[in-house]
């Protein structure tokens, strides 16, 4: 579905496996909200909550790093 461009779809097929326990789909979730797309609005707190859930079902989730805002040194005032 990811593939044939059906967002939509494949947010429903993610949520019902991820919902069973499935892992991978945990994290595709985690991937999916982390970004966005045409079926849902990138949600950071959806993101970590499905990774935590990946997490405790076995995935190999990298760690979260906080991002530092970009600041250019020529501009600071």
């Amino acid at each position: 579905m990811e593939r044939r461009k059906d967002d939509a779809g494949a947010i429903i097929a993610f949520t019902e496996a991820a919902q069973n326990g499935y892992g991978p789909a945990q994290r595709k979730l985690g991937d999916i909200y982390g970004h966005g797309n045409a079926a849902v609005t990138r949600d950071y707190e959806e993101s970590l909550r499905w990774y935590q859930l990946a997490r405790d079902n076995g995935e190999d989730v990298p760690p979260i790093q906080p991002r530092m805002p970009s600041i250019d040194p020529w501009r600071v005032r």
